[in-house]
C-alpha cells in the first residue's frame, strides 16, 4: 500500500486551534487504509484523479472538483480507480 497523508496545517495558539488540513496521496490501484477520525467530522477535496469511496456499504464515485463530507464515527476507505496519483486535501476539526 502507498498512502501518503502530509499534514499542512495543525492547531496552535492562533485562531484555527482546532482546524487540521492533510494532503493524501493514494498510487495507482491501492486501496487506502481506513482513514475514519473518531470524533471528528471530516471533509474531503479530490485535487487530481478518480476514485471510489466507501462509507459503511455504500460507495461514491471521485472524479476531480468533487468533495464529501464524513460525519464523525463513520469508518470509510478510498480506492483510487484511475491511470494516475489519487490527490486528495482532508479539512477536519478536533472537538
Amino acid at each position: 500500500m502507498h498512502l501518503k497523508i502530509q499534514n499542512w496545517v495543525q492547531p496552535s495558539q492562533g485562531q484555527i486551534q482546532k482546524l487540521h488540513i492533510d494532503e493524501i496521496e493514494l498510487a495507482i490501484n491501492e486501496t487506502g487504509a481506513n482513514l475514519s477520525l473518531e470524533n471528528m467530522d471530516s471533509c474531503y477535496f479530490v485535487i487530481s484523479g478518480y476514485g471510489t469511496l466507501k462509507v459503511d456499504e455504500y460507495l461514491y464515485s471521485l472524479s476531480p472538483q468533487s468533495s464529501v463530507y464524513i460525519p464523525a464515527g463513520n469508518d470509510h476507505w478510498f480506492n483510487n480507480s484511475g491511470n494516475v496519483g489519487l490527490r486528495l486535501v482532508r479539512y477536519y476539526t478536533k472537538a
